[in-house]
C-alpha cells in the first residue's frame, strides 16, 4: 500500500510542478513508475521533467504551444514504465499506446519521431527530440568520467570554432 500511495504522489506532484492536464487515467500511473527506471545511470523521471522544461522554453521562444509540447516531452519516454517484453521500438510502442487513447496525431508525430525515426518530421517533434538531447547530454546526466566530458566538451568546442562567424 506504501507503494501505491508513494507512486501516486509521485505522479500528483510532477503533473502539478508541470501543470500538465489532459492525460488520459490509464497512462497516468505510468508516470510514477518512471521514479525507478533508469538510463545510463540517468533517472527517467527527472529525465523526463527536465526534457518538459526544456521543451516548453524552446516552444515559447518559437511562438508555438508549449503546453502541448510540454506534457508530451514529460511521456517522451513513457514506455521505459511498460514491460520490457514487448518486440516493438520504444517510439513504436508509445505511438501504438497513444492511438489505442485516440490522441493527437501531432502528440503521436512527436513520439513516434523523438529519435528521429522519420525523415519527415515536424517542429513539435523536433523540439522534444533538441530537449531529449539537451537533457542526457548535459554534464552529469548520464554516467561519464570527467574525461569523457572533457574531451566532449572539447569537440563541441572545436566545431563551434570551425564556423568562421564565431568569434567568442
Amino acid at each position: 500500500i506504501v507503494g501505491f500511495f508513494g507512486t501516486w504522489y509521485i505522479q500528483k506532484k510532477t503533473l502539478d510542478e508541470l501543470n500538465i492536464t489532459g492525460i488520459p487515467e490509464e497512462m497516468i500511473p505510468l508516470i510514477g513508475k518512471l521514479r525507478f527506471r533508469t538510463s545510463y545511470g540517468q533517472n527517467i523521471l527527472k529525465h523526463s521533467i527536465e526534457t518538459a522544461f526544456i521543451a516548453e522554453s524552446l516552444a515559447k521562444s518559437l511562438n508555438l504551444d508549449p503546453v502541448l509540447v510540454k506534457k508530451w516531452a514529460l511521456l517522451h519516454d513513457i514506455w521505459k514504465a511498460l514491460d520490457h517484453d514487448i518486440e516493438w521500438t520504444h517510439p513504436e510502442i508509445w505511438g501504438n499506446l497513444c492511438r489505442k487513447y485516440g490522441m493527437d496525431e501531432r502528440i503521436i508525430d512527436m513520439i513516434e519521431n523523438h529519435h528521429n525515426d522519420s525523415s519527415i518530421i515536424s517542429v513539435y517533434a523536433a523540439i522534444v527530440q533538441v530537449a531529449d538531447a539537451i537533457s542526457s547530454v548535459r554534464p552529469w546526466a548520464r554516467r561519464e568520467s570527467i574525461e569523457q566530458y572533457v574531451k566532449r566538451v572539447k569537440e563541441m568546442e572545436s566545431l563551434a570554432w570551425s564556423f568562421s562567424w564565431v568569434n567568442k
